[in-house]
């Protein structure tokens, strides 16, 4: 074996290279579920196609194989002869799938959540699913406004801990939460 050749496959892929490094082929993002938020569908397919160095000409043909999740294919499908470019795409995808009243929904819900253990599993883990939710939003929630709006979620003892150690921060949170 010659010098320049891998021994393993990495990732039980075809790597490529990038600054000399090796890097495992990357998989196009896809929109799976109705659940997936919109937001984070789109940042991760920008930042694949970023990656990739991708063409304009070619993005919405990308776009069309990343949609999988049924309803989201049909209304591409409905409406690409209407979508002139991948920019043009976002804009729309965003309108179809994170409306206003979409995002108002999911201002509320992490708002008027509940702590859960057999649902939502650590305490850590429930403030960052809150945080993910938030940041999805148009615009997004402030950390500190966040971390107010998940501090009544949880059990008295947590909101005592969160309030007594001034919490402004996700940081401040879980290192707060690594306390208990």
């Amino acid at each position: 074996m010659n010098g320049n050749a891998l021994s393993i496959n990495v990732c039980s892929t075809t790597p490529t290279t990038s600054g000399g490094q090796i890097l495992p082929e990357l998989a196009l993002p896809t929109s799976s579920s109705p659940e997936q938020s919109a937001v984070h569908f789109l940042e991760d397919l920008d930042e694949y196609l970023k990656l990739k160095s991708v063409d304009e000409r070619l993005k919405l043909t990308l776009v069309s194989k990343s949609l999988t999740e049924e309803f989201a294919k049909n209304w591409f499908m409905a409406t690409k002869k209407h979508i002139n470019s991948y920019e043009e795409f976002k804009a729309k995808f965003l309108d179809q799938f994170w409306s206003k009243e979409s995002q108002s929904h999911t201002r509320a819900q992490i708002y008027r959540c509940r702590y859960d253990q057999s649902t939502d599993g650590s305490v850590a883990s429930h403030l960052l699913k809150c945080a993910v939710l938030g940041r999805s939003q148009q615009p997004p929630l402030s950390e500190l406004e966040l971390t107010e709006a998940v501090t009544s979620s949880y059990p008295q003892r947590v909101q005592k801990l969160f309030v007594t150690s001034n919490i402004k921060t996700i940081q401040d949170a879980l290192s707060a939460l690594n306390r208990l």
